[in-house]
C-alpha cells in the first residue's frame, strides 16, 4: 500500500454543520448509518446530535464552514482521503458495491472524484463521454460537496483560500484542473437537499415543522428543477444525440 493510499474502511464520511441545520441533522446522520453501518461518519457542529461510539462528533463554536472543516480534518495526513458531504444531505440508496468500488478509486490514487450528481447533470456526463464510466471535471463547480471522495490534502487547499461552501465549489477548478479529478457517471449513492436556500423541501422532510410556506416553496423549488434539468438535457442537444 503507496503512502497515498488507504483501505476504504478507513475512510470517513465528514460533514460540517451549524444550529441553522440541526433541525435535519440528526435525521441526515441516521440515513447515512441506514445505509452504510459500517461506514465512520465525523461531524462538526456548534449543536449536538446522538451519534454511535464508532462515529465522531465535535462541538464546538461555529467559525464558519471552511474553518470548521480545516478543524475537523486537521490531524489527517494529507495523503489520506475522506468522503465530504453536506449537512441537509439525506441518503435514499447505496450501491451494494460501495466498497470494492472505493477501494478501486483509491488504488487509481485520484485526488478527486464526484461520487454523485443530480439526474440531469449525470445524463448530460455520460452523453457528452459517450456513455464512459467516468468524465472529466468542469471548469465550473469542478469538485462537488455533494458526496465526493477527496484526498486530505487537496481539501484543505481549497478550503485555506475559501470561504464558503458556495465559493469553495466555484473557485475549485484553480486547484483541481491540475490533479487526478474526474467525475463518475454513474451514481454511488443518491441524495436528496432537506433545506434549500433556508427552506425545507416538505416532501423530502419527515419533520412535523414543516409549515405552509414551506409546501409552497417546495413546488417553487420543483419547477425550478424541472427547468434546470430540461436546459442541462437541451445543452447537449439530446434529439440529435438519439437520432445519430
Amino acid at each position: 500500500m503507496t503512502p497515498t493510499q488507504n483501505s476504504n474502511t478507513m475512510v470517513p464520511i465528514i460533514i460540517g454543520s451549524c444550529k441553522r441545520y440541526s433541525i435535519v441533522l440528526q435525521q441526515v446522520y441516521d440515513s447515512i448509518k441506514h445505509y452504510m453501518p459500517n461506514r465512520e461518519v465525523r461531524i462538526i457542529s456548534d449543536a449536538g446530535i446522538e451519534v454511535e461510539e464508532s462515529d465522531s462528533l465535535l462541538v464546538t463554536s461555529d467559525m464558519g464552514w471552511n474553518q470548521n472543516l480545516l478543524k475537523l480534518t486537521a490531524k489527517l495526513p494529507e495523503s489520506s482521503y475522506v468522503i465530504i458531504s453536506m449537512d441537509d444531505l439525506l441518503f435514499t440508496w447505496c450501491d451494494d458495491d460501495f466498497n470494492n468500488k472505493i477501494e478501486g478509486l483509491i488504488h487509481k490514487d485520484y485526488d478527486y472524484v464526484s461520487l454523485y450528481a443530480p439526474p440531469a447533470v449525470k445524463l448530460k456526463r455520460a452523453l457528452k463521454s459517450d456513455f464512459r464510466s467516468c468524465s472529466d471535471i468542469s471548469q465550473d463547480y469542478a469538485v462537488s460537496t455533494m458526496v465526493s471522495l477527496i484526498k486530505v490534502g487537496l481539501l484543505r487547499e481549497i478550503l485555506l483560500k475559501t470561504e464558503s461552501p458556495w465559493e469553495f465549489e466555484k473557485k475549485s477548478s484553480t486547484f483541481a484542473m491540475s490533479r487526478r479529478c474526474i467525475n463518475l457517471n454513474t451514481n454511488l449513492v443518491v441524495v436528496s437537499n432537506l433545506i434549500v436556500k433556508g427552506r425545507k423541501v416538505s416532501w423530502r422532510n419527515d419533520l412535523e415543522t414543516t409549515n405552509f410556506s414551506d409546501i409552497v416553496y417546495s413546488y417553487f423549488y420543483a419547477f425550478k428543477v424541472l427547468i434546470y434539468s430540461l436546459r442541462e438535457l437541451i445543452g447537449v442537444r439530446l434529439l440529435r444525440f438519439l437520432l445519430k
